[in-house]
């Protein structure tokens, strides 16, 4: 059987294993997402709410 390849090159499971424990002490904990991550954006801001109407006084009849 053939060893997987990354790249180009041979990636026996000592190797992979090796990249795996690199990636952890560079910080690397969490799996890659479908999109960037960017986390310093600031949240959206929510529309402000319109103002409750005033209420309305009736004269009794």
């Amino acid at each position: 059987m053939e060893a997987p390849r990354y790249q180009g090159f041979e990636l026996d499971a000592e190797t992979a294993l090796a990249l795996l424990d690199w990636q952890i002490e560079m910080g690397a904990d969490l799996p890659v997402l479908d999109a960037p991550l960017d986390r310093f954006e600031l949240p959206a801001r929510s529309p402000a709410a319109a103002p409750a109407p005033e209420p309305v006084s009736y004269t009794p009849l």
